[in-house]
């Protein structure tokens, strides 16, 4: 599907700007945020899993939830596989070894609970499945991510690289700006090392793996 003309010409509108710069002032894979994060660390202090859990808590007690067992499994999942971005299915592939009991249906409850209360966010890549990644608290935006149409995986980028444009959006457009999400898609670096291309369908793409 052909992407509206408008669109790009607003994002060369936006690119040949003269304030919108990525400079090395402006690092793409370093955060100095000291915000209040359940999820993930910050360079200036180490946090462990059972005090995140311990500030999840927390929230879910001031918004008169509590953390049952089966609540805390399923952070402790996620806490655990952070880098993963897991979805639903993934969580309750996880837990059954841990929770013979669990039912998908909880889990999926549990995950949409933390997404109503900002614990963490949905996102999707454009395959279709919801997955679920945490949040800083307090921090203004989402981070951003890189996403292989290859292999599936996901990296995510800290550092805020929309600032510059969104001050160009508010004063063009007199338009405030809440939020926004940016997702990268295409090949990542192993998978390029493999000798797999952009234009690569899955039959193409399985014929340059490696055989183990």
């Amino acid at each position: 599907m052909r992407k509206p003309a408008g669109g790009r010409r607003f994002l060369r509108f936006l690119l040949h700007k003269s304030d919108f710069q990525l400079t090395p002032g402006n690092p793409l894979f370093y955060n100095e945020s000291t915000d209040v994060d359940p999820g993930r660390t910050t360079p200036k202090e180490e946090i462990s899993v059972e005090e995140r859990l311990e500030r999840i808590k927390q929230i879910l007690h001031a918004h008169n939830y509590k953390l049952t067992p089966q609540r805390e499994a399923t952070v402790r999942v996620l806490l655990e596989r952070m880098e993963d971005h897991l979805s639903a299915e993934d969580v309750y592939l996880a837990l059954k070894s841990r929770m013979p009991d669990i039912g998908l249906a909880t889990v999926y409850r549990t995950l949409e609970l933390l997404s109503d209360l900002k614990i963490v966010h949905k996102v999707n890549f454009g395959d279709g499945v919801t997955r679920y990644d945490f949040r800083a608290e307090g921090a203004k935006h989402h981070h951003h991510h890189l996403y292989c149409l290859s292999c599936g995986k996901v990296e995510e980028i800290e550092e805020d690289l929309l600032e510059d444009v969104e001050k160009i959006v508010e004063e063009r457009f007199g338009f405030e700006i809440l939020d926004h999400r940016l997702t990268f898609h295409g090949i990542c670096r192993e998978c390029r090392a493999k000798g797999i291309q952009a234009g690569d369908g899955p039959e193409e793409a399985l014929k340059k793996l490696p055989v183990e």
